[in-house]
């Protein structure tokens, strides 16, 4: 059977938010099922379950509620949608129903009798989603301990079950969503300067950042603007990169530009090679930053610049790969490449009292 666009939604919905579910819950590494008799340990499992009643919600609501995701309609979609799935989902269904439909009472010291829904609803939409005062009095009546029990049963009768939709989908061939469209970068606006519009117009990639492309002349004078330090650093980073994309690697000349701390960590260079080899259009920052004491700084690399832009105004990306050089005897050397570093491990050598020292109990040992 076709599975039509609005089903295949549903599922996409349904698997995306169940991960996210899982995520926040730490959902496999929680016991399956509690025994009913199992008493609440802490204040913290009380949290818990109230968290994961409230994540929940989106699929235990009442069906007239119109909720996109309710389970009860997720797997009857599924049973319409996947034939050869009837066995599993009619069985997930019959769950649903049990649970719903199951006989666990609470009795309320003012002599209100609560089934185990009314008791979920209570506690959702008297206190956490809503405030209702005639709801609060009603769980003001019941004993706070028993009332979590029940919500326990509940949510991880609901938490099962619905993990075995989420496989059953996994089974029929159902991602979890699409292929995330890639065409261009997210970015996050931190700063709104006046006059600035995104005007990136040859690195399509990057056309979401608000700002221009630049001319030769602009990278030129940005470059030779540069203060001696940061110049520094830039011809030793672009030296660096052109080395390692080199066919044949210079194993002494790349030595010379790294850290003596860190040489061996780096071996023949053909793994950084590698790495600056699945780099596509690579793109380098021309403004350099440095920790607070100044021992450090940051060359950032970007992927799919096809030619040259400015970026003024403030803006965050994600994706950004980081050449983190580290001073030695007053002079840059690069430390690492790939993730930002925010400090470094210099082995330290003996000081000469020190090194006086232990040579001395050397001695009177002798």
């Amino acid at each position: 059977m076709e599975i039509t666009k609005d089903a295949m939604q549903l599922f996409r919905s349904f698997m995306y938010t169940f991960d996210e579910y899982s995520w926040m819950t730490q959902l496999d590494s929680k016991k399956k099922h509690h025994d009913v008799h199992a008493p609440i340990d802490s204040e913290e499992e009380i949290r818990d379950l109230k968290l994961r009643l409230i994540l929940l919600r989106k699929y235990t609501s009442p069906e007239k509620s119109k909720e996109p995701i309710y389970a009860l309609k997720l797997v009857n979609s599924i049973l319409d949608c996947f034939p050869d799935l009837r066995e599993e989902a009619n069985g997930i269904i019959a769950e649903i129903h049990q649970i719903e439909n199951r006989i666990m009472t609470s009795s309320l010291s003012n002599g209100d009798v609560l089934s185990l829904r009314e008791t979920i609803e209570l506690e959702l939409y008297g206190i956490h989603l809503h405030s209702d005062i005639e709801k609060i009095e009603r769980l003001r009546a019941s004993d706070p301990l028993l009332r979590y029990i029940a919500i326990r049963e509940y949510v991880e009768a609901y938490e099962s079950l619905l993990k075995n939709a989420y496989c059953l989908l996994k089974e029929a061939g159902v991602s979890a969503s699409p292929v995330k469209d890639k065409s261009k970068a997210s970015i996050l606006r931190v700063t709104k300067a006046d006059g600035i519009k995104k005007g990136i117009r040859k690195s399509q990639y990057w056309s979401n950042l608000y700002d221009r492309d630049a001319s030769e002349e602009e990278i030129r004078d940005n470059f030779m603007s540069q203060d001696d330090e940061s110049f520094y650093i830039l011809v030793l980073t672009t030296l660096f990169l052109e080395y390692l994309e080199k066919d044949r690697l210079d194993i002494e000349v790349l030595k010379a530009m790294i850290h003596p701390a860190v040489i061996t960590d780096w071996g023949d260079f053909s793994e950084a090679s590698r790495y600056i080899g699945t780099l596509k259009d690579i793109g380098m920052s021309g403004t350099i930053r440095y920790n607070d004491r100044r021992d450090m700084a940051y060359v950032y690399l970007l992927e799919n610049v096809v030619d040259g832009f400015l970026i003024q105004d403030s803006q965050i990306i994600s994706n950004v790969h980081t050449v983190t050089l580290v001073k030695y005897k007053d002079e840059w050397r690069v430390y690492s490449i790939g993730a930002k570093l925010d400090d470094y491990l210099i082995p330290v050598k003996p000081i000469e009292p020190l090194k006086r020292l232990i040579k001395g109990l050397r001695a009177m040992k002798k």
